[in-house]
């Protein structure tokens, strides 16, 4: 019988000796003929939930009934086994995998927890959860190997997701003077053939969205062909049905091509381009390691834009990068006005091990604070100004839970009437508030 999640499963084992950490800590609970019930929660991008779906289903490929819960311990589930999925990127990142872990052992006191992810790859960081009692495993294909070993009946289908995230490419070799993705995941493309077959299994669930995502996409390579991103995409993009469409979760500035901005013409890709831009000041740019200008970003947005009016850019944008000035700061709220982001992510620059960022003058964190919740405020007023124009138009929207979904643009929809979960369903939308639009579902012959 199916367990609810992001991975609860049942899992049947036989005595053996376990040699490394994860068998080590089911020892206690792996005997002939016990079920272990594993729960995983995931902090951070989309390459690390598509890392959770890729742990999900080499457990499920073994015959472990495997579903998705809401990201919160639940003591009436009492799983066995806890794994936490970690991201890196940030202190603040870290922090909140650091409480989760903490309110497991508090909650689930019988609970083994396994601390995985980019958190788990670095020592510093490791210490941290080594020390409220967790097991901290570095590659999740170890959990998912050693649980997944044994004699099991063939699994059942997984349940509808309504977007399915498939990574196609791993790591990343820039090395940005703040980032830590480098020293913890490892370069690296899937081949063609790998991509496809997910993606036509993805299919095969009737997935209606389909997420291609990676640290760096524009690094995709497959090592045989040596073809690109755009070869790949031009391969997946003649499989999808009418039914379902692509999403790329983001791209980097500089790789960018005009061939790429050509396929966001394709009616199966959705003609929606996050592009992370930290910072509009050219001297932090540059002090961040970072490969493009605020020209060439400018550049690539008002092409996007000619291209394709109906779609839309969101981005990432960091403050308080050390030495940041006032001066810079202005920089960058001048060109979010300019840009009209749809949507965009605001964070502060932490301290990360081993990067370069981290011996530079830090900025006072009054000073910092300061300037997210102005460039806050500003996101607001650039966006609702943005979203307004989709108001009255038709969109595709993937409905989700509680009838909610995503337009092709990555408009929010939330819709005013039932709808199906896990379908494309063509939608007028509304009235836009706080970045969510009421939407309405237009019926044929209606």
């Amino acid at each position: 019988m199916p367990r609810n999640w992001w991975g609860h499963w049942e899992l049947r084992c036989t005595r053996r000796i376990w040699r490394n950490p994860v068998n080590r800590i089911l020892t206690c609970f792996l005997s002939y003929n016990w079920r272990v019930r594993v729960f995983i929660k995931t902090f951070g991008c989309k390459v690390n939930y598509a890392d959770t779906e890729e742990l999900a289903a080499g457990l499920a490929k073994h015959g472990h009934h495997c579903s998705f819960l809401p990201g919160t311990t639940d003591k009436a589930q009492k799983p066995d086994v806890v794994v936490v999925n970690t991201c890196a990127v940030t202190a603040n990142s870290i922090k909140k995998a650091r409480q989760y872990a903490r309110r497991c052992m508090r909650e689930l006191p019988g609970a083994q927890l396994i601390v995985t992810g980019c958190g788990a790859r670095e020592e510093s960081i490791a210490a941290h959860f080594t020390s409220l009692g967790a097991v901290v495993v570095g590659n999740l294909g170890a959990i998912a190997d050693e649980l997944g070993k044994g004699d099991f009946p063939v699994s059942p289908p997984r349940e509808r997701r309504t977007r399915r995230f498939i990574k196609i490419q791993d790591g990343c070799n820039s090395f940005c003077t703040y980032c830590i993705i480098p020293y913890v995941r490892s370069l690296s493309s899937k081949p063609f053939p790998e991509v496809m077959d997910e993606i036509l299994g993805a299919l095969e669930e009737k997935t209606p969205e389909i997420v291609l995502c990676g640290i760096n996409l524009g690094l995709y390579c497959d090592t045989t062909s040596g073809s690109g991103l755009v070869q790949l995409l031009h391969r997946a993009l003649d499989t999808i049905p009418e039914w379902s469409r692509l999403r790329l979760s983001s791209i980097e500035p500089e790789h960018v091509t005009d061939d790429l901005l050509e396929l966001f013409s394709h009616p199966r890709l959705c003609a929606h381009l996050h592009l992370p831009l930290q910072s509009g000041s050219n001297s932090v740019l540059a002090a961040m390691g970072r490969k493009y200008d605020r020209d060439a970003y400018r550049d690539v947005v008002a092409r996007f834009r000619k291209m394709h009016p109906h779609g839309s850019v969101t981005t990432d944008l960091m403050v308080g990068f050390p030495e940041e000035t006032d001066e810079d700061f202005a920089a960058t709220c001048e060109i979010v006005s300019e840009c009209g982001f749809e949507r965009m992510h605001v964070f502060r620059y932490s301290k990360r091990p081993r990067t370069a960022a981290r011996e530079m003058r830090m900025t006072p964190n009054a000073i910092v604070y300061q300037r997210k919740n102005k460039l806050l405020g500003l996101s607001d007023q650039v966006t609702n100004r943005s979203l307004s124009r989709f108001v009255g138009s038709v969109t595709a929207v993937a409905v989700e839970e509680d009838r909610c979904g995503y337009g092709e643009a990555y408009q929010r929809v939330r819709l005013e009437q039932t709808a199906h979960k896990g379908e494309l369903v063509p939608v007028e939308l509304g009235e836009v508030e706080n970045g969510v639009f009421k939407g309405i579902c237009v019926y044929s012959g209606d």
